[in-house]
């Protein structure tokens, strides 16, 4: 996981200093910076969101295992945040009648 937000982060980065080139270069204003910065970080921060829930749902699996559930599939979710909509993949477990998402 670690190197995924890495990659991220350094995509990130690389964002932010086109941002930065185009800025000295009068190609956007202060407002159209401050914009793409804005949308920029959103999506870095959804991206981490994301990677971050679909491990903890990874990790999630073992207790279940011992408590004696099993993955039935995996089920994708909308999750409406303030950074904006994450679509993440979890685990549908079963156990005799019942059902959760643990992650939920």
């Amino acid at each position: 996981m670690n190197q995924i937000i890495q990659e991220i982060l350094d995509s990130g980065a690389k964002s932010l200093l086109d941002y930065v080139e185009q800025l000295v270069k009068q190609q956007i204003d202060l407002d159209g910076f401050i914009e793409q910065l804005v949308a920029q970080a959103k999506t870095m921060l959804k991206q981490v969101a994301t990677t971050a829930l679909e491990e903890i749902d990874t990790h999630l699996m073992v207790p279940m295992k011992h408590a004696h559930w099993q993955v039935h599939d995996l089920r994708p979710r909308k999750v409406v945040t303030e950074i904006g909509e994450l679509q993440i993949n979890r685990r549908y477990y079963v156990s005799n009648q019942e059902r959760c998402y643990p992650l939920d």
